[in-house]
């Protein structure tokens, strides 16, 4: 008998705790935690034990689709802007498989929503590979199990979605052109970093600019793309190489073999930049000493792509010119590394400067504007251009600059460099370097 009193005390004990634990466990699960200044309070050091909470979150929907991860900004800048997104500025979003006909995050793209969600950790490989430089809490993704806990606080659309252009619906005549010049040689690239931030942008981008090489002269095999993981948005233009450090190496080793002193190459860089710290000191020079250098970004990569990366790397081809064009912010960094003779340097900013895309959000403002200049036409429109101020009937590099940093719409300063010093101006010389080099 006194053995059953016993074991029967243990059973209720037992069945007191399971049932405290059971509730503290319910309690978790509807526990709300609401954000309205950022997702500092999600994207915690310790996020983690937030994991499978329920947690409201505001902010304006990111949604491009295709391979594209969804997210709330806090901000509309914090998309319009080619920097890394710092990490209490964005939370990643995710709708349940079973809601996919009820919620369509794309519908709800450029405006302000207020999304009650259940905390968890991102799967996706980019996302994953790019936390070990971004942090841990870059995974933190609000999963919507509920169409009513999706609630619009402003209709208004603050950025419209992307479209997918086409150059040769754009420029019919320049793209019948099919004048090859064996020297004339070409490095696109455009990383993007993860999934949640290779905006298609970049892709217009990579697309005007191939074929608006391929209308100079420049042959197909002699321009090597290089994208995000090796897959373009469309088929209208090859991808040669996925953006991570063997597809980058490849690229060039590719082109230093159809190289040679005569040749002329040009290198267009895209996506985003950010500052990261200068191991060696490089970088410090005359009256910048700021210990910093430039991170130009892989895709789906854990490693940082350098300044001193990306030039270690072109300043061994062989080649008589260089035109580079630089999209990323702090993109005017990359001015000192790549300095030298024969060498004319574009770039949407200092490398101090965060830059954007242009006002429709569809090009790079810099790309936009030197597509522009040099086919004559805006990309998207019936607009006329004539960036040909000595009227010669063609574009140097020196007048597409004129043209760039004349028809500036964004809080960026466009950079220029032709005297092989390194040094970037915005008041360039009308004899210098530049004025005689063309696509």
């Amino acid at each position: 008998m006194k053995n059953l009193k016993i074991k029967t005390k243990l059973t209720i004990a037992v069945m007191s705790i399971a049932m405290i634990f059971f509730s503290l466990s319910s309690c978790k699960k509807k526990e709300s935690l609401t954000t309205n200044e950022g997702y500092g309070k999600v994207k915690s050091d310790n996020w983690r034990d937030l994991i499978d909470n329920e947690v409201t979150v505001e902010g304006y929907v990111v949604s491009e689709g295709g391979s594209h991860l969804a997210k709330l900004v806090t901000q509309p800048e914090k998309y319009l802007v080619d920097a890394i997104i710092p990490e209490t500025d964005y939370i990643l979003l995710e709708v349940n498989s079973d809601l996919a006909n009820q919620i369509v995050l794309g519908d709800y793209h450029g405006k302000k929503v207020r999304i009650t969600g259940v905390l968890k950790a991102t799967s996706d490989r980019s996302m994953n590979a790019s936390s070990q430089f971004l942090g841990d809490k870059s995974l933190a993704q609000v999963k919507i199990d509920d169409p009513s806990k999706l609630v619009i606080i402003d209709n208004n659309i603050k950025f419209g979605r992307p479209t997918y252009l086409n150059f040769c619906e754009r420029y019919p005549i320049i793209c019948d052109l099919s004048v090859t010049i064996s020297n004339k040689t070409a490095l696109l690239y455009s990383g993007g970093v993860n999934a949640s931030s290779a905006y298609y942008r970049y892709w217009n981008d990579l697309k005007f600019m191939y074929n608006t090489l391929r209308a100079n002269g420049y042959s197909a095999a002699n321009i090597r793309v290089v994208y995000k993981d090796g897959t373009g948005e469309d088929t209208d233009i090859p991808v040669d190489y996925a953006a991570n450090p063997n597809g980058f190496n490849d690229a060039v080793d590719y082109l230093k073999g159809r190289m040679n002193s005569n040749s002329q190459f040009f290198f267009m860089m895209n996506n985003h930049g950010g500052p990261t710290t200068d191991a060696n000191g490089d970088d410090n020079r005359g009256g910048i000493n700021d210990n910093l250098d430039e991170n130009y970004c892989y895709y789906n990569s854990s490693a940082i792509f350098l300044d001193d990366t990306i030039a270690a790397k072109i300043n061994r081809m062989s080649m008589k010119t260089m035109i580079v064009v630089s999209k990323p912010c702090y993109s005017g960094g990359i001015i000192w590394d790549l300095r030298g003779t024969n060498r004319v340097i574009l770039t949407s900013g200092t490398e101090f400067q965060v830059t954007y895309p242009n006002l429709a959000g569809t090009f790079g403002e810099l790309t936009y504007n030197f597509l522009s200049a040099i086919n004559g036409k805006f990309p998207d429109a019936a607009t006329t251009v004539d960036a040909d101020t000595n009227n010669d009937g063609k574009v140097s590099m020196y007048e597409a600059y004129i043209y760039i940093k004349n028809t500036e719409h964004r809080n960026e300063q466009p950079q220029f460099s032709d005297d092989g010093t390194g040094t970037a101006t915005t008041s360039p010389s009308s004899s210098g370097f530049g004025a005689g080099v063309f696509l």
